[in-house]
């Protein structure tokens, strides 16, 4: 599972021509800060309980909630996907390459984890607030 993030370079200086060799090397160290805002986002989001939509998570099944309750050294505080934190620690982004940065789940164990997690509890996404914010991050990066 991965998520893109994507300067589109034309686009974006259309009506800026003359700045463009002024921040066009900038452009990367920006959507990296872009990117790690993002990551923090959806780990924060999904340590509330809450999905792309900011609605709550689909509720555990009783069985499975007894079991997680038990776990030695768990705290149970409902669903938020951190039984032991691996998946959402593995959060993680590309350099920037190219005004393009990639975000990823490091390693195929935790990848795996959250496309089952993402199928019954979408967490793995931007909502409209996530995008204002980074856009509001990237800018105020670019234009330092």
């Amino acid at each position: 599972m991965t998520a893109t993030i994507i300067v589109n370079n034309k686009g974006f200086f259309s009506r800026f021509t003359t700045l463009r060799k002024r921040y066009a090397s900038r452009i990367n160290h920006a959507l990296d800060i872009a990117a790690q805002v993002a990551t923090r986002r959806i780990v924060e989001r999904t340590g509330r309980g809450q999905q792309i939509n900011k609605a709550g998570f689909k509720k555990y099944t009783p069985a499975y909630e007894a079991s997680k309750r038990n776990m030695q050294g768990v705290n149970f505080r409902g669903v938020n996907l951190q039984v032991t934190n691996d998946m959402l620690g593995s959060i993680t982004n590309t350099q920037p390459t190219n005004h393009k940065t990639t975000i990823f789940f490091g390693g195929a164990k935790q990848a795996k984890k959250a496309f089952v997690n993402q199928k019954t509890r979408p967490f793995f996404g931007l909502n409209r607030d996530d995008h204002k914010e980074i856009r509001k991050v990237f800018g105020r990066e670019l234009f330092r």
